[in-house]
């Protein structure tokens, strides 16, 4: 099977940031979670961009955003097609936890949600930055192999654990990215879980 997806280097972001200025692709950057610190790994997050842009010459990508108006007040638009993927631990006393959609797997969660960050450096410490060309299979292949890269920085216990889930992990990520049930089910928890 051919490769679809593009680890970016400093040799290719040029190539890359005009393939991304003419809507032809993605961004993924994978990279260890919030509940991880240096070198002990915890977590997962993928951020997925759909109009993502980068600026080469400081090593730099941004989204497209924009504002319409909504029942009379501002809404931000352009992060309808945008993800953050959180692969975590299992947290006891998380009281907004029930509030979202998220997929099981014994001790950890993968949820989909709302992707708040809109711009940063193009080369994360510990993490992985993918062009994703346009089409299913090379979105799938980007997640695997942005998963498979932080999972394998995590312990041994973990990483042989979670190795065996990822294509599961992946088959949930891109139903939700056919359907936007799972997504649009988690903003609105979201907007709940800011209530409480």
């Amino acid at each position: 099977m051919e490769e679809n997806r593009v680890v970016i280097t400093r040799e290719n972001i040029k190539d890359i940031a005009e393939k991304l200025a003419k809507k032809e692709g993605k961004l993924l950057i994978a990279e260890p979670g919030p509940g991880s610190y240096k070198g002990d790994i915890v977590d997962v997050c993928l951020n997925f961009y759909d109009h993502a842009l980068i600026n080469p010459s400081i090593d730099y990508f941004y989204t497209e955003r924009g504002t319409d108006i909504k029942e009379g007040e501002p809404w931000q638009t352009g992060w309808e097609g945008d993800r953050e993927y959180l692969l975590f631990p299992c947290r006891s006393g998380d009281s907004a936890k029930e509030l979202f959609e998220r997929l099981r797997l014994e001790n950890y969660e993968f949820r989909i949600g709302f992707q708040a960050n809109v711009a940063g450096s193009i080369f994360p410490s510990h993490g992985l930055p993918l062009y994703v060309p346009p089409g299913d299979e090379a979105l799938e292949q980007a997640l695997i192999f942005g998963l498979k890269h932080v999972i394998n920085q995590m312990q041994e216990q973990d990483r042989v654990f979670l190795s065996g889930l990822i294509e599961k992990m992946v088959d949930y990520a891109i139903g939700d990215l056919k359907d936007n049930k799972i997504f649009q089910e988690n903003v609105g928890a979201g907007r709940e879980a800011d209530i409480i």
